[in-house]
């Protein structure tokens, strides 16, 4: 084929007279093998061709449309660099008969014939018991497959991770490159494998266009299965309904800097579609960075039968996404999403949907949607079970963080700011426990900052409030809520708990409760309110307020400006103490 060579700005054919290698690497041009490009002729045969041939080299693919009648396929060690203006168009194909078996793109490697594995594996174990070991390499691509569920009482997903042979210990023994996960049991109950796979590596893509046909049309831009070392990068999807690009059973892929629009469906053919980039099953590393989405159902989501494990999801632009932006479901584990941005448009529901466990949330920007964890199980036999949420700015929404049907071990929301929202700022319902809220600033919310309802083991700590109705709530049937170091300005009551216990309050600063108590508990047993300041500005309403509430400590307080009583218990309260407080301002009395 024709030798090209980088000018500076495009792909050109060398001089001649050039001799100079330089670390040049000459590159094949799909015009040799016969592309006509000019959007009517079937170029798939010739550009299959091409594509071919370049397997240990490049080919590139000029400017201009390239209507292809079947899907192409690519094989290892192989890179494609389509000019900017360079299209694979798919969009006259029929509707897909099964959702996604249309697709522009595929890479598929495929599996070898599974070994039984003979002995239970425990936590953070690398080296696992298998009948032979004959049939590995190291550096084989492999995956941990087990029958045993990955969470209690759920079915459709199962323990299981992609990894790779780090060493032949015996000739019943692997050590495999990542620590287990879980406790995976092989002997009594379920049956477990090692699935060693025949990867496609080392494949680049880039450049270009796939212009797929948009809703009703069931396609998929690029589908990549049994690959390691996959690069997408600086590529346009369009219309791909299922998915632009479609990530299943691969080790370390990356899309990079591409632009993917309208994956708009909601379901095809009865199945949840529309990802921008779609992180499936059995996916280890997945890297998506860098890209802009708008309109899609969901920019990045991912989940499977097995789960894929430590994606990072880093510094992405996604507008207008008809669900959440970004979305990992209860088989992701480890995901991280760091420096995205979501902007809500008019179609929008934005933000993200966490089901997943072990989630980082760091520095992201959500403008006019909510951060969602629900319906989050902790995984059995490990330690696994947290989301973790440092200095993300969620503004102009309704609520900025709903917690629902949690049952991790502990979910931590730390840094940023939450402003403007029309509901309660932090939202947690549904028997969640240990969730620790630290150093967020709230800022206009006309409702509550933070509302628990059923929650056990809520601690608030070195929060600020500016301009909001009520600083923190805890609700029907909460426990063991600790609140302190908080400062900020209330219209209402700073602090309120209805039929909640164990609730202690202790070195925070509030201001400007005017139409309310500073404090109020109603129906709460066990209350502990020790060193704070309260900046009361009516006349009508207590400092502290309990009622039929049973063992309310009050500790060295001191309350400033207008209100009636500095500490007024109903005559239904039981076992009121009153120590060393400052109430003297107080109109109509002091306790």
């Amino acid at each position: 084929g024709q030798v090209l060579k980088w000018n500076g700005t495009q792909w050109a054919p060398a001089a001649d007279t050039d001799t100079d290698t330089g670390g040049d690497v000459g590159i094949i041009n799909a015009l040799d093998y016969g592309v006509v490009g000019d959007g009517v002729t079937d170029d798939v045969d010739s550009l299959q061709a091409a594509i071919d041939a370049a397997v240990g080299q490049r080919l590139w693919i000029p400017s201009g449309t390239y209507y292809i009648s079947s899907e192409l396929t690519v094989a290892s060690n192989t890179e494609i660099i389509m000019a900017p203006d360079a299209i694979i168009d798919i969009s006259a194909w029929a509707p897909a008969v099964t959702a996604g078996a249309t697709r522009a793109i595929a890479i598929n490697g495929f599996a070898y014939a599974s070994v039984n594995i003979t002995a239970n594996i425990a936590i953070g174990n690398t080296s696992i018991t298998v009948s032979s070991t004959a049939s590995f390499s190291v550096g084989d691509i492999v995956e941990v497959v087990s029958t045993e569920p990955l969470h209690t009482g759920y079915t459709g997903r199962y323990k299981g991770y992609l990894t790779t042979v780090d060493s032949i210990v015996s000739g019943t023994v692997l050590r495999l490159s990542t620590q287990s996960y879980f406790a995976i049991d092989a002997t009594v109950t379920y049956a477990a494998e090692v699935r060693r796979y025949n990867t496609k590596r080392n494949i680049k893509i880039s450049g270009g266009k796939i212009q797929c046909g948009g809703a009703g049309k069931g396609q998929v831009g690029i589908y990549a299965s049994f690959t390691a070392g996959l690069i997408i990068e600086n590529m346009e999807i369009d219309g791909a309904e299922v998915q632009a690009v479609w990530l299943s059973t691969s080790f370390r892929p990356m899309v990079r800097n591409c632009y993917i629009t309208d994956c708009t469906s909601s379901t095809y053919l009865g199945e949840n579609n529309g990802y921008g980039v779609g992180i499936a099953r059995a996916v280890y590393g997945a890297t998506v960075q860098g890209c802009h989405f708008r309109n899609c159902r969901h920019s990045v989501s991912g989940g499977g039968t097995t789960p894929p494990v430590d994606a990072v999801i880093i510094n992405n632009i996604s507008y207008d996404a008809i669900g959440q932006d970004y979305d990992c479901h209860e088989s992701a584990i480890g995901w991280k999403f760091i420096g995205n941005s979501s902007e809500m448009g008019p179609n929008a529901t934005g933000g993200f949907a966490i089901r997943g466990t072990d989630v980082v949330l760091d520095g992201n920007r959500i403008n006019g949607g909510t951060i969602t964890v629900s319906n989050t199980v902790a995984i059995t036999g490990s330690t696994l079970g947290r989301v973790t949420m440092t200095n993300n700015i969620i503004k102009n929404t309704t609520n900025a963080i709903l917690i629902s049907n949690n049952y991790l071990n502990e979910i931590s929301i730390s840094g940023g700011i939450i402003e403007n929202t029309t509901l309660n700022a932090i939202e947690i319902t549904g028997a969640a426990r240990n969730i620790k809220v630290y150093g967020v600033s709230f800022v206009d919310v006309p409702a509550k900052c933070i509302y628990a309802v059923a929650t056990t083991g809520l601690t608030v700590s070195g929060c600020t409030f500016h301009n909001c109705y009520y600083g923190v709530d805890v609700n029907a049937g909460s426990s063991n809520a600790a609140i302190s170091d908080c400062v900020g300005t209330c219209t209402y009551t700073a602090v309120r708990s209805f039929q909640g216990s164990n609730i202690t309050v202790s070195n925070c600063v509030f201001s400007g409760m005017v139409n309310s108590s500073g404090m109020s508990f109603n129906t709460v047993n066990n209350v502990s309110i020790m060193n704070c300041q309260l900046t009361m500005a009516s006349a009508s309403f207590d400092a502290i307020r309990a009622s039929d509430s049973y063992n309310i400590t009050a500790i060295g307080n001191k309350v400033s400006g207008n209100y009636a009583y500095g500490f007024y218990g109903s005559s239904n309260s039981d076992t009121i103490t009153a120590i060393g407080n400052d109430f003297r301002k107080a109109i109509t009395g002091q306790v």
